[in-house]
């Protein structure tokens, strides 16, 4: 059996919901795969499939029941290419994992619980305003949303090299060292989490798409997978002449943190900072050089200190107010979240 369409029948009716969800036809031309449309010449139709890579072996005895006419031509941990007639058409098995869209699951535990059942988060649903529980590593993922290659880059080159700097940032809260020491290094890593995290919102994907017409007509939307490969490959600086520098919070109160993880604050009714919350008492924070000033000098970097309450519900506010314009939950401890909806409804 070579018949690309007559194949796919076949496949659908042995494999699982999730893999029959993410199954599409895909057209191979100069050496690359592109989205299939209905007016294309189907002479180079190809199958598209993103699967568990525990789901390999399955495949490949599915085929073989089936008398797939196949031979391999590309096998890594990323995915495998079947060819199944010369350099025409393939059946691509792409290797997927859940994806957290946003927010890392790292991330996710730091403003989360244990319970028997793992690591728990409270958030606001934004639908319904009612707090609701989910655990950390199923709350806003997708299934194969990413590729595992790109899964392997964000948690790499982005994820773990901002995992050290927090590290840093919270032995310096709690003590352990005396100072944050700050390089261009450690400036560039933060720098790159907030662009990778903007290019992450969903957001950023649709004007992306609605700004390229001509291609969009031709090729159709690229995903968010795609924009990820554009980008991670010589990644456009958004924030490049903002200064960076931190929040801590040493308060009985909690920072809360929205879906898309950065939110823009007003402090002293004129200061307008960029933040992103990593934990319940610290943020990352970009600002104007005039404003930066401030918090440099005598050769250091000094974080700035929130000692007052009546602050960090004025952060939270802002990170909430933002979210609700922008249609997304936040996650935070209940207290806080119980607070937001109070003054909501006041």
């Amino acid at each position: 059996m070579t018949n690309v369409e007559e194949i796919y029948e076949q496949i659908l009716k042995n494999i699982n919901e999730e893999e029959k969800k993410h199954s599409t036809y895909l057209l191979y031309k100069n050496n690359n795969f592109f989205e299939y449309k209905s007016y294309c010449n189907k002479k180079n139709l190809c199958l598209s499939i993103k699967i568990k890579d525990n789901r390999k072996a399955y495949f490949i005895q599915l085929f073989d029941s089936l008398s797939i006419n196949h031979k391999i031509i590309n096998d890594d941990k990323y995915r495998t290419v079947f060819e199944l007639n010369s350099k025409s058409n393939y059946i691509i098995l792409d290797y997927v994992v859940n994806s957290h869209i946003i927010i890392p699951n790292s991330f996710l535990e730091h403003f989360g619980y244990k319970t028997e059942n793992g690591m728990m988060i409270n958030y606001i649903d934004i639908n319904d305003f009612k707090i609701k529980t989910e655990k950390t590593k199923e709350y806003g993922i997708e299934y194969g949303y990413y590729s595992k290659y790109t899964e392997e880059i964000l948690r790499n080159r982005f994820e773990s090299r901002i995992g050290e700097i927090t590290k840093e940032i919270e032995m310096f809260k709690n003590n352990k060292i005396n100072s944050i020491k700050m390089n261009s290094s450690k400036t560039n890593d933060i720098l790159d989490f907030f662009d990778i995290t903007t290019y992450r919102n969903q957001n950023t994907l649709k004007q992306f798409n609605e700004s390229q017409t001509v291609s969009r007509i031709l090729l159709g939307n690229i995903t968010h997978n795609q924009l990820l490969g554009f980008v991670i490959k010589d990644l456009p600086h958004l924030y490049k002449d903002l200064k960076v520098n931190f929040i801590i919070n040493t308060t009985n109160r909690d920072f809360i943190i929205n879906d898309t993880m950065i939110s823009l604050i007003t402090l002293n009714q004129k200061e307008k900072i960029t933040i992103l919350p990593f934990n319940k008492k610290c943020c990352l924070a970009l600002m104007e050089e005039n404003y930066y000033a401030n918090f440099y000098n005598n050769g250091g970097l000094h974080p700035m200190g929130i000692n007052n309450e009546s602050d960090v519900e004025l952060i939270n506010k802002h990170i909430f107010e933002r979210a609700k314009r922008n249609n997304e939950n936040v996650i935070g401890t209940r207290e806080e979240l119980e607070i937001l909806l109070k003054q909501t409804y006041e």
